[in-house]
């Protein structure tokens, strides 16, 4: 797992290690949280329950009873689109800002929540109980960061919490607790899912932030809020550097941007997840990306009821006035997030070219998975994203840009062509 970067620091291998020689690292090369295995020799004998609990070896999702095609999207209770009622939690997100809202409504009820918060950049698993707190919960979830201190912090818990996270890390808490601590599932109250795409390796922000020629440390990201895409936001020491997402000013912006935010700067793992929308969660939140509300720029979020816990928190909090919801439908899901993400498409090709190159690749059981092989230009696809995977990490950032210029530029000239034709 850690040699083929499939590693998610999700912390199950360490607590689980009974000769607690796994450690958190963080790896350079690739700009990433991840384990490391010290004193390799004392691994002799051991039964390798680790490999149980690791969600990048092997994930069994809840049995679906459903539409053969409506597999991949997990149990579903109901689906909704909303936001909340506060500007404060709404205001500064880009979607509805229905997570914060979650939060907000278990510290009113002395509920204490674990999940990734930090001050300047420094991202990890918290314990959320007030809240002032709750300010350091991040608008981002692209971070590149570590999980481990989730575990410890339910192990450490006097009470029942609420458990936010993203999938991957999620799957791992999961099964570490069935495998090694079931008792620990008593201290859980709900687990929120956070619907997520891909997290950002750290080569994405220290590229961007040597294009835009940024001298100084770089001490925070953030990728959300302030409009409906968000900005992309750099704090340094001294200052914040604010740079749109989309509507680029320039041709040389929009460069910069999409050579550092583009799928060789995503972890790997995240290019073999099938698990988008977080199947496992009580209750699974996202943005709600859906064409019909674009031109009222509305800033909503799509949440998946997947259990009792998960709809009775959502009757809960319509009740108090917490969240503004609408039903919706399991296709909102889809359109939302995508049918690539949702089936696993891309998943499913990365997995299947690794596994010809006789690497090891997670095992994720769906009864609709892929099972022809790879076509000649989706093999060539995948050679390419592992060569410029490299020089990225190389940090050869220019050179992966050239790439990006030759691939955008006859669009741009294109463009440039009509402007003068119509002047």
């Amino acid at each position: 797992v850690i040699e083929t970067d499939t590693c998610i620091a999700c912390g199950a291998c360490i607590e689980a290690c009974p000769k607690k020689i796994i450690e958190p690292a963080y790896n350079d090369f690739r700009g990433a949280h991840e384990i490391t295995v010290n004193a390799r020799h004392e691994c002799n004998g051991c039964d390798g329950v680790y490999e149980k609990v690791c969600p990048s070896i092997s994930f069994d999702y809840v049995p679906f009873e459903g539409p053969h095609e409506l597999e991949r999207l997990g149990r579903l209770e109901a689906v909704y689109v909303g936001h909340s009622n506060k500007f404060q939690f709404n205001g500064i997100s880009s979607s509805g800002g229905a997570v914060r809202e979650i939060i907000h409504h278990y510290v009113n009820h002395n509920v204490p929540v674990i999940c990734l918060a930090g001050v300047d950049g420094s991202y990890k698993a918290q314990r959320i109980a007030t809240h002032e707190e709750l300010e350091t919960v991040p608008s981002s979830i692209y971070h590149g960061v570590s999980f481990v201190d989730a575990i410890k912090l339910l192990q450490a818990a006097e009470e029942k919490c609420v458990l936010v996270a993203i999938p991957c890390v999620l799957e791992g808490i999961q099964k570490y607790i069935s495998t090694v601590e079931p008792n620990l599932n008593e201290k859980i109250e709900i687990t929120v899912g956070i619907i997520c795409g891909w997290m950002y390796s750290d080569h994405s922000w220290q590229s961007f932030s040597r294009f835009k020629r940024i001298q100084e440390n770089v001490v925070d990201v953030a990728y959300r809020g302030e409009e409906k895409v968000g900005l992309l936001k750099l704090k340094t020491p001294n200052k914040v550097y604010k740079y749109p997402r989309r509507g680029f000013a320039s041709f040389k912006d929009e460069i910069d941007f999409r050579t550092s935010y583009s799928g060789v700067f995503n972890r790997f793992r995240c290019r073999m997840c099938q698990n988008h929308t977080n199947i496992t969660a009580d209750i699974a939140v996202g943005d709600a990306w859906l064409q019909r509300f674009s031109a009222a720029h509305e800033k909503l979020s799509i949440l998946i009821t997947r259990t009792g816990l998960g709809e009775n928190l959502i009757e809960t909090l319509e009740k108090s006035g917490g969240l503004i919801l609408k039903r919706s439908t399991p296709e909102d899901i889809v359109e939302s997030q995508s049918l690539n993400l949702v089936n696993g498409i891309t998943a499913q090709t990365v997995a299947l070219f690794q596994q010809g190159r006789k690497q090891p690749v997670p095992n994720f059981h769906f009864s609709n998975s892929r099972t022809h092989g790879l076509s000649f230009r989706e093999t060539f696809k995948c050679r390419e994203e592992l060569f410029w995977r490299a020089v990225v990490r190389l940090r050869y950032y220019s050179v992966y840009r050239f790439r990006i210029i030759l691939r955008l530029l006859p669009r741009e000239l294109k463009r440039l062509f009509k402007r003068v034709v119509l002047q």
